[in-house]
């Protein structure tokens, strides 16, 4: 159940971060369902909620990293 609330907290901030950085809707729901899915797995092999959150880092600077990708491959 904590896991689930972990998932869930992360998925929902990463969403904000990606809105205000205007991250595209459709590309939105692609990495937060991507993310969504790793984290699940990380979570499934560690009972370290921490350290799991700590490799991903702040769902922030994951947005950011996310949003340059999409824009260089968009450009290219």
């Amino acid at each position: 159940m904590v896991d689930q609330e972990i998932v869930e907290g992360y998925c929902s901030e990463l969403r904000r971060e990606l809105e205000v950085l205007g991250t595209p809707a459709d590309r939105i729901d692609q990495l937060v369902s991507e993310i969504e899915q790793h984290l699940r797995e990380a979570l499934s092999e560690t009972s370290n909620a921490d350290e799991v959150l700590r490799t991903f880092g702040s769902a922030r600077a994951l947005a950011k990293s996310a949003d340059r990708k999409s824009t260089r491959l968009n450009s290219s």
